[in-house]
């Protein structure tokens, strides 16, 4: 069965779906029941009319699963029951993208407490252990259940926004991108040159920038002053995840303001200050990541997180695809550490070699954005935007993600590394 045919029988039960569910879906034929169930959730939340309704499927998984996590206005019984039997026919097709992904372990939470009513036990046995087997690939632990109600609550937004639903717009964006890059190709060499060698010169010699301005000193007696006893940065893997989410949310704050005045203050002088605005930019960038990872518990000092750090620069400063490969380093990196795996393990990933090509796909992508702030009048609003949307860009990468490793370290580590109370 092809879409086309599915979306014909969705189409002709009108608005009474409950019959088509019991009609068309189930165990006997997971092709079939696969078109069906797409089709439905497509016609209840993003309608297809004509073209490839892949990014249709795409857009509807994801407003399902939002929709499972509001607390009012949850699906209907037959429609959580047609996203369960989807689930089931990816598990069984072996059906692996990222959008099965999400939607595996966004209804994984329901079956475990459904009791059989959306989906066969047996049913229900492959989704988890495809889920299982589809967690380990991706370097994710499989005991979420040890997670707290807020800490599985966090783990699943950092899942939906790890992952972006697909448009029908992507190809008129790549378009636009092939245009904007020969426009940008056009500008002279005396004008990127320089703007290149100071990126690629402060990425590559990140290894050697100083931990300077990181207040741990202030984060720790922060924490202290709500009750609980840390000493060093590690312990703060032990404070409950609500403190150090406000604390990093107010980091993440900081970082946008303060990239965005200094690219208002650079934007005034064009083409003499640019130069040296992306290097100021990148400094700022990386105070404010080392300070959210350090309100995780997570000192940057060592050669894996300089690795980790690079990586969040790739995820957050690039399109969809790229995104996806930068997430996985992180992902797989997060867990390593998680085990106390040594660096010369990492290195077998071949992620060194890798870290070149991100310092000069970073350099190329944010100089682009750059160079509009050489119109005259026009440098302060660019120079502060173009700042400030990086910067919320990168700063919201890097708390997602060491949010998630802070959350994988708990999974690994629940019983020997307690979280500590507060003091009386």
């Amino acid at each position: 069965m092809n879409h086309e045919t599915a979306y014909a029988l969705v189409k002709a039960a009108g608005s009474d779906y409950e019959p088509l569910v019991q009609n068309e879906i189930g165990a006997t034929d997971a092709l079939r029941t696969c078109r069906v169930a797409e089709m439905l959730l497509v016609k209840v939340y993003d309608d297809w009319y004509f073209g490839d309704p892949r990014p249709n499927i795409s857009k509807a998984i994801h407003e399902h699963c939002s929709a499972l996590h509001r607390k009012a206005d949850r699906p209907l019984v037959w429609l959580r029951r047609t996203a369960c039997y989807l689930a089931w026919a990816y598990a069984r097709l072996e059906h692996d993208s990222d959008d099965a992904f999400v939607l595996l372990d966004t209804v994984s939470k329901e079956l475990e407490q459904d009791g059989g009513r959306l989906l066969p036990q047996e049913l229900r046995a492959e989704v988890l252990s495809s889920l299982a087997r589809w967690r380990t690939d991706r370097g994710i632990p499989t005991n979420l259940n040890d997670l707290s109600k807020y800490e599985r609550e966090v783990w699943d937004e950092i899942t939906r926004w790890e992952i972006t639903p697909a448009s029908k717009w992507d190809a008129v964006n790549h378009g636009l991108d092939a245009v904007k890059d020969g426009l940008t190709s056009m500008a002279p060499e005396a004008v990127v040159k320089p703007i290149m060698d100071a990126m690629e010169g402060l990425l590559v010699g990140l290894r050697d920038v100083a931990e300077v301005a990181v207040r741990d000193t202030a984060l720790i007696d922060e924490v202290n002053g709500l009750g609980h006893g840390v000493k060093v940065i590690r312990d703060l893997r032990r404070v409950p995840l609500e403190l150090l989410d406000k604390i990093s949310g107010n980091s993440v704050m900081g970082g946008k303001l303060v990239a965005a005045m200094e690219g208002a203050g650079m934007g005034l002088g064009g083409f003499v200050l640019i130069a040296a605005d992306i290097p100021a930019l990148l400094t700022i960038i990386f105070r404010y990541i080392r300070q959210i990872a350090h309100t995780y518990g997570f000192a940057t000092d060592s050669e894996e997180e300089r690795v980790f750090i690079l990586n969040l620069l790739g995820a957050g400063s690039t399109d969809q695809g790229a995104k996806t490969a930068f997430l996985h380093n992180l992902n797989r990196v997060a867990m390593s550490v998680a085990k106390n795996a040594a660096w010369k393990d990492l290195e077998k990933n071949a992620m060194v070699a890798l870290i070149r090509k991100i310092a000069q796909a970073i350099g190329v992508r944010l100089t682009k954005r750059k160079l509009a702030q050489l119109i005259p009048v026009l440098g302060v609003l660019v120079g502060g935007g173009a700042n400030y949307h990086y910067a919320d860009d990168v700063l919201e990468a890097a708390r997602f993600m060491y949010r998630k490793r802070w959350l994988i370290h708990r999974c690994e580590n629940v019983i020997s590394y307690p979280l500590v109370t507060p003091m009386a």
